[in-house]
């Protein structure tokens, strides 16, 4: 029974994100596990975790009313990649759920994690949690009703994120602490009371200690990314770091007390390839105070006619052909700030 059963799972997970993967599979049920709504598998999901196989997975045969219930936080091993067949798993703990994280330098390496659905029934402070993880592989998770932060990277680097959702939640994506080259494709950020995203410090959490970068993320890449609903403050908020860029990110639907994207004092070489940037509320669309942030090519809609769409209290650049669709936008410097406008670039500005 259980060797037919890892046969079967072997076979439709052979190949997962294009790696090919033993056909010697744990599978959570085998482990005592019964993926019944109300039961407590903690103790499965550990037990198959640290079996000593490398490729982790649910049952194949995935029901409406499947889930798995926690009540601590698991913990991911180094070199193990983990299926969740898109089976929830979800607990009424505040506990980050899962966590991909590291005690020693050489942090936790390898593997993948795919189709997963973490709940946090609206009490869990972390949906999932990436702590010194390099040379790793998310894809296709959903995270939705977390206390705080849907996804926390916290120094790590060099791993691939593609296809990520979260729903209601505090901050849907938080970076910091020296996270440098990773690569966000295809997701979207939505249903955040604070932030749809923040890059920057975060002193209280384990990454801090490494110092890597003077704390500051860098060189992250973010392509084709939504960050919008919800009641966020600011949309996305670069509070610091260093060459990171954004290509074809929709910034719409927050900004409630705040501009729809900021870029704080120690935001420096950060860059915006054809940013969608939605207004509302009487509020600015960006307001940039770091040193050599750039836009190529943004849109700005959804403000009222004579809006202000960015405020530069540092220095600023902008090229390409900006579109809107209300007329007399501004572009404005203030307080010691500059705008330099790219030579193919004509728009309306109150000062360069």
């Amino acid at each position: 029974m259980v060797q037919n059963r890892r046969q079967t799972l072997a076979g439709a997970v052979a190949f997962v994100g294009g790696a090919a993967f033993s056909p010697d599979v744990a599978v959570i049920e085998d482990f005592g596990s019964k993926v019944r709504t109300g039961r407590d598998d903690t103790e499965a999901i550990k037990s198959a975790l640290n079996s000593g196989t490398r490729f982790i997975a649910a049952a194949p045969n995935k029901k409406l009313s499947d889930r798995y219930s926690i009540s601590e936080t698991i913990h991911l091993p180094p070199g193990v990649s983990f299926d969740g067949r898109n089976i929830p798993i979800s607990t009424k703990e505040p506990i980050r759920v899962l966590s991909v994280d590291a005690d020693e330098a050489h942090g936790n390496r390898e593997g993948e994690v795919n189709n997963l659905i973490i709940d946090g029934g609206r009490r869990a402070s972390c949906g999932l949690y990436v702590g010194l993880a390099v040379h790793r592989t998310f894809r296709n998770i959903t995270v939705r009703g977390v206390s705080g932060d849907a996804i926390i990277v916290d120094a790590g680097q060099n791993n691939l994120f593609e296809n990520l959702n979260t729903e209601d939640c505090q901050v849907a994506l938080r970076l910091c602490n020296g996270a440098a080259n990773n690569l966000f494709v295809r997701c979207s950020f939505s249903d955040a009371s604070l932030r749809n995203i923040i890059l920057g410090r975060s002193p209280e959490l384990g990454g801090a200690r490494w110092k890597m970068f003077d704390n500051h993320p860098c060189q992250n890449t973010f392509e084709r990314i939504i960050a919008e609903y919800g009641r966020a403050e600011i949309v996305v908020d670069v509070d610091s770091g260093r060459f990171n860029s954004f290509r074809d990110i929709v910034i719409s639907g927050g900004g409630r007390s705040g501009p729809s994207l900021r870029l704080g004092k120690e935001s420096s070489l950060n860059h915006f390839d054809r940013p969608y940037v939605g207004g509302g509320g009487g509020h600015t669309g960006v307001l940039q105070e770091g040193f050599g942030n750039s836009f190529d090519t943004p849109i700005f809609e959804g403000f009222a006619n004579g809006s202000t769409v960015l405020v530069s209290r540092g220095q600023t650049r902008v090229s390409g052909f900006p579109h809107w669709k209300a007329s007399n936008l501004q572009l404005k410097p203030e307080g010691g700030g500059r705008i330099m406008l790219g030579q193919d670039t004509d728009v309306p500005s109150s000062g360069k």
